[in-house]
């Protein structure tokens, strides 16, 4: 059986805002701990990954979710950009 969301497209839980034209959003844990409603860019930059105990991502516009694997890109971006973050706040520590 398909997962998909039932309820109206939501807005960001982490910046309150949400563009229709975005291609995805994710229901998934954050690095904080809580689980929210992600737009992509809050996901890339909160949120732990894709998958069971992590989080799932839905089609704006079908609201299906999305399988993993048509993620790929989103996620080795996210791995991209998570790297990026760490060494960031590593050298801001220092």
């Amino acid at each position: 059986m398909a997962k998909h969301w039932t309820g109206d497209t939501p807005m960001c839980d982490l910046c309150g805002e949400w563009d229709p034209k975005k291609p995805f959003f994710v229901d998934g844990k954050t690095r904080q701990g809580p689980w929210a409603i992600m737009c992509p860019s809050c996901f890339i930059l909160h949120g732990i990954g894709l998958g069971k105990g992590a989080g799932q991502a839905y089609d704006t516009t079908t609201k299906q979710a999305l399988p993993h694997a048509d993620l790929a890109a989103v996620k080795e971006r996210f791995e991209d950009l998570r790297f990026f973050i760490h060494c960031k706040e590593k050298n801001a520590d220092n």
